[in-house]
């Protein structure tokens, strides 16, 4: 009976590069959440900041 060829090196190349994948897109999520919070974070400080110049508009006349 002829012996086929083992391919088991070939499945831990690809598992490991899946993992990579998998590895890659949690990163890419992790870093899309952070930019929704920042971008909150300017949204916010934006609109305090324009209560304040709305408060004291001489604070900013000649800018």
């Amino acid at each position: 009976m002829a012996k086929g060829k083992d391919y088991s090196h070939e499945f831990d190349v690809l598992n490991q590069y899946i993992a990579g994948l998998e590895r890659e897109a949690k990163l890419r999520d992790r870093i899309i959440e952070s930019q929704k919070e920042i971008i909150a974070h300017m949204e916010k400080y934006q609109h305090e900041l324009e209560a304040v110049i709305d408060e004291f508009p001489s604070l900013v006349e000649g800018l």
